[in-house]
C-alpha cells in the first residue's frame, strides 16, 4: 500500500448512508467524506509527482491540514452522538 493510499484509508466511508434513518445528515457526512477522500487523493499524487520541493512541502501542508480538519469534524460528531445519547438517557430516566 503506497503512502496515498494509507492516508485514504484513514479516511472511513459511511456505506450506511442510504439505508439509514438520519438520512440526509448522513449524505452530508458521505460527501464530506468523498470530499476529503478526492481531495486527499489529489493532493498526495500532486506530491508524488512534484519535482519542486516547494510545491511538495506545500501539498504535504494542504494535506496535513485537511486531516486535521477531518479529525476535528469527526470528534465535534463523536461530541454530538455522546450529548444525544446522554439526553436521551436523561429523557428516558425522567419519563
Amino acid at each position: 500500500m503506497d503512502t496515498c493510499q494509507q492516508v485514504v484509508a484513514v479516511i472511513p466511508r459511511d456505506k450506511e448512508a442510504s439505508v439509514a434513518p438520519q438520512r440526509q445528515r448522513r449524505s452530508i457526512l458521505s460527501s464530506f467524506v468523498m470530499d476529503a477522500e478526492d481531495r486527499a487523493r489529489k493532493l498526495c499524487e500532486r506530491a508524488a509527482a512534484s519535482q519542486d520541493p516547494d510545491e511538495l512541502d506545500e501539498s504535504l501542508a494542504q494535506l496535513n491540514a485537511l486531516l486535521h480538519e477531518h479529525i476535528a469534524r469527526l470528534q465535534a460528531m463523536i461530541e454530538q452522538r455522546r450529548l444525544r445519547v446522554d439526553l436521551e438517557r436523561l429523557l428516558g430516566k425522567s419519563a
